[in-house]
């Protein structure tokens, strides 16, 4: 140390306590003032034990001497790259041993620093100490210089790795070194800031999928390798030149994954794409109108033969088709017959009487021979041929009395009917089978260079169940019993069943014409831009609503109309077709409820009728009994007022039975009342539809809701959808393994229903800002409940909610009860009998 301060160093640095040091040695350092000391700390891997500090030696206790703390930074994935500037121990801050040296206690805030490694050793010059005290140290190495010593790694020393030895490792000094040498040049690596990284890793991604829009595969593959070199190429320019990190292997990673999912989902898109194009109508189709089973199981066809004996009253059936590579014909399904009871010569389909119907292409009488064997006189026996989209596919012969015959209207219209739907059957059926047969002849289909099904016929597969779904889709339009239109998400008419053409038609309105926002402001007294905010809701937050509606020609007739949404649920829709806000449109039903008007109407006003009686005679009885029991009116006033109290009490009496007697003659007149629900039902709506996912979540729901209760105030949907909402909330907010509480108190006037979950929770202010606040929240969730509470509010409910940090949500919604208001105070004026009783 002496012949380190005579060459006038800026500071001597010791990485170590020497421990058998005399005191005379401390009292020099601490006379010289520019030696520094580093104590070791030892910071617990696990993160819960006690950092230790090198204790000072009982040579150095009692001096003014510097210290700097010095540790080692935990490793990034298995390469020390970093270094302290200050050590956090026991709620103390203390000086890093590099930064004490270079800037003494001054501590700065960011923690830690990047290591400059880059110029290697070659830039750190050292000198063993046996040449040091040789005498071999030269003033341009120490002068006006930061001396470190400290202890060189032993061979049996593991080493720290860096990014200059990731396999034999660095000693300690010489980390110390590099660190000490990045503060002193000021040559700390700064990384890029992850406002700059993620717009960088996106910008690689998004350079790679515009590529792929203007090259082919191959060369999008070919194009990785100089893509990857320049995004090594950019890393070592803005390192070496600027001292910038960029995250270089989170940038090829990105590449490389963009690469691989770009060119795996242009393989599979094709694949898909080509193996599918011409199936894919047909079997969606398919599996629509019928169940995928019914093809290959033979008990659908005994429910078939059941229900045409029912409907035609057969006394015989019998369904057959033809044997391939064979003339003659099996049986299929046969009801009071079989096969047998055939003439052994009609089995051959070439043959008579199967070549008529086959040439009459329908049913025929077999009027000149008998079809079956051990036939009645009475018995009329047909033949049908089975067809479908110009196949052949089987017959269907039956037996049946004339006077059955005599009661179907139309008969030779139905029995065709029944024959074209029993073909379609049959040729589905064989489809199937063909497909289900094909995977046993490829090796031939193979040798032979044929495809295993031929485009025409799937072709034409798929355009008669397209023409099929058609043709119900309509049907099921016109006779639903309601006028209905659906409209996109444009306002334009997207389909109209008939009864809905015709009212508009009638009302002077051109149908196609019509938008949306018309419809609904012709229809009821909605203003244009209520119904355009009443469209818009429709679209963006999945409502439905009914609202009651009228014809300006037909001013007595009254109408509810009820408005939904078509969401795309299955994503069934194909993705070449645009659909905002993944939404089909909207569709409108009118249904006519004059008569329930009326009945409603008349009923309120008996009600109204019964409750102004009572009211009357009640207040009567009570202001006229307690003159009974007056001591100064005369008997005979008492008398007179018991009479006339008992005639009153009679009178009502009787005039209840009456009004009970109407009432219960029109029950069935009654309709239900509007946002009257019991409301235990939509809790367990919506608890059922969200237990898959509580499930997912490994959190229990528990319900605690009374055996029973009265009506509250509110729509039964909306109700459902905010408490189905409120629930996926807590579920994404809770712990796993706990649980979600729900309890439902009715107090008589209204329903308290609180809600609450172990979860993380949020500050309570911003929780209540995204309830109740104008803030835009990106949240469906928030949204929803936002619009669920301004519903419940119109039924005399309310909705509340509180969070706490660690604690988790709290949500209690307020429902009014339907029967809870008290009837509005009846103020008794000059009435007769009061007057005689005063």
């Amino acid at each position: 140390m002496k012949d380190l301060e005579a060459l006038a160093p800026e500071k001597i640095l010791f990485s170590f306590m020497p421990l058998y040091s005399t005191a005379a040695f401390y009292q020099k350092a601490t006379e010289y003032g520019n030696v520094i000391f580093g104590r070791r700390v030892s910071l617990p891997e696990n993160g819960f034990d006690a950092p230790v500090i090198e204790p000072i030696p009982d040579a150095a206790k009692g001096k003014s001497i510097n210290y700097g703390y010095i540790s080692v930074h935990p490793a990034d994935y298995g390469v020390h790259r970093r270094q302290y500037t200050k050590i956090m121990i026991q709620g103390r801050v203390l000086p890093a041993f590099e930064r004490a040296a270079v800037h003494g206690e001054r501590l700065a805030d960011d923690g830690t620093y990047r290591v400059n490694f880059i110029g290697g050793e070659a830039g750190l010059p050292k000198i063993s100490l046996q040449r040091a005290l040789s005498g071999d140290l030269l003033s341009a190495m120490v002068t006006s210089r930061h001396i470190l010593i400290g202890v060189e790694k032993s061979p049996f020393e593991a080493g720290i790795h860096t990014p200059l030895s990731p396999e034999k490792g660095m000693s300690r000094l010489d980390f110390h070194g590099f660190a000490l040498n990045t503060l002193l040049s000021d040559q700390m690596i700064t990384d890029i800031p992850d406002r700059w990284a993620l717009p960088l890793i996106a910008g690689v991604v998004v350079l790679v999928f515009l590529l792929s829009i203007f090259v082919s595969m191959g060369v999008l593959t070919w194009i990785a390798v100089p893509l990857s070199a320049l995004v090594l190429a950019l890393a070592w320019l803005l390192l070496s030149r600027f001292l910038i990190w960029i995250p270089t292997t989170e940038l090829l990673a990105a590449l490389l994954l963009t690469l691989i999912f770009i060119v795996r989902t242009r393989s599979v898109r094709q694949e898909h794409h080509i193996r599918n194009l011409l199936y894919q109508v047909s079997a969606k189709t398919k599996e629509r109108l019928i169940p995928q089973s019914f093809y290959d199981s033979e008990e659908p066809w005994t429910y078939i033969m059941a229900m045409m004996d029912q409907t035609l009253n057969l006394t015989r059936s019998i369904l057959l088709e033809p044997l391939r590579k064979d003339r003659r014909v099996k049986e299929i399904k046969a009801l009071n017959c079989s096969i047998e009871d055939i003439h052994e010569r009609r089995r051959d389909y070439r043959r008579e009487p199967y070549n008529i119907a086959i040439r009459d292409n329908g049913m025929i009488r077999l009027d000149r021979r008998p079809f079956f064997k051990n036939a009645s006189e009475a018995e009329n026996q047909y033949l049908v041929p089975l067809a479908y989209a110009g196949r052949l596919l089987g017959f269907w012969a039956f037996g049946m009395l004339p006077e059955a015959e005599a009661a179907i209207p139309n008969f030779n219209a139905v029995i065709s009917d029944f024959g074209g739907r029993i073909g379609e059957l049959l040729y589905r059926r064989e489809y199937r089978r063909d497909r289900g047969d094909s995977g046993r002849i490829k090796w031939r289909q193979y040798l032979s260079l044929s495809p295993p099904h031929a485009v025409d016929q799937d072709l034409n597969h798929a355009l008669v169940l397209l023409e099929r779904r058609l043709n119900l889709l309509d049907a099921a339009f016109d006779n639903s019993g309601n006028a209905t239109v659906m409209y996109d998400h444009f306002g334009q008419i997207l389909h109209i069943n008939k009864p809905m053409n015709a009212l508009l038609q009638k009302s002077g309105l051109t149908s196609y014409r019509t938008t949306a926002t018309e419809f609904v402001t012709y229809m009821t007294p909605a203003s244009p831009e209520d119904a355009r905010q009443l469209l818009r809701q429709f679209l963006f937050e999945r409502k439905t609503a009914s609202m009651p509606a009228r014809l300006p020609d037909a001013p007595n007739r009254h109408f509810m109309l009820h408005i939904r949404s078509l969401f795309l649920e299955d994503q069934r829709t194909l993705s070449e077709f645009a659909y905002p806000f993944h939404a089909y449109g909207i569709m409108m039903e009118l249904n006519e409820v004059t008569y329930l008007t009326m009945f409603n109407q008349l009923k309120t006003e008996l009600l109204r009728a019964i409750d102004h009686r009572l009211r009357t005679d009640l207040e009567l009885i009570r202001c006229g009994a307690p003159l009974l029991r007056h001591p100064d009116l005369p008997d005979e006033k008492k008398e007179r007022t018991a009479a006339a109290l008992d005639r009153r009490i009679g009178e009502l009496a009787a005039y209840l039975e009456t009004a009970e007697q109407n009432l219960d003659n029109e029950d069935f007149l009654s309709p239900p009342l509007e946002h009257s629900i019991d409301p235990r039902q939509p809790f367990l709506a919506a608890i059922d539809a969200m237990k898959e996912r509580a499930a997912s979540r490994k959190i229990d729901i528990h319900a605690n809701l009374p055996e029973t209760a009265a009506l509250a105030c509110v729509d039964h949907e909306t109700l459902t959808d905010v408490v189905q909402t409120i629930l996926t909330l807590l579920i994404d907010d809770a712990v796993e393994n706990t649980a979600i509480r729900i309890d439902m108190i009715e107090t008589g006037e209204e329903f308290i229903c609180n809600f609450s979950n172990s979860g993380f929770g949020m500050p309570n202010h911003v929780f209540r800002d995204y309830l109740f606040g104008e803030t835009d929240v990106s949240s469906s969730e928030f949204i929803r409940v936002r619009s669920g509470a301004a519903e419940i509010e119109k039924g005399g409910g309310r909705l509340d909610g509180t969070s706490e940090m660690g604690v988790g949500f709290r949500f209690t919604i307020h429902l009014a009860s339907r029967f809870c208001s008290p009837p509005s105070s009846f103020h008794l004026q000059h009435h007769p009998l009061t007057e005689n009783l005063t």
